[in-house]
């Protein structure tokens, strides 16, 4: 049982964790709407394309 002394807790952890989880998905959004201007700017193939996300 979760005791009021630990409920701030966990909540703040799972509040960190979801932000965390919106944060990666904005990061990916903005990377996947990118990489069209990108390969038409520098005319990058695939396998170019394909280096920035391996970070993720």
């Amino acid at each position: 049982m979760i005791t009021v002394k630990t409920r701030p807790f966990v909540c703040w952890i799972v509040f960190i964790a979801a932000l965390a989880g919106l944060l990666f998905g904005f990061d990916i959004s903005v990377i996947a709407g990118a990489m069209e201007f990108i390969q038409e700017d520098f005319h990058a193939t695939d396998q170019i394309l394909e280096f920035p996300l391996l970070r993720e």
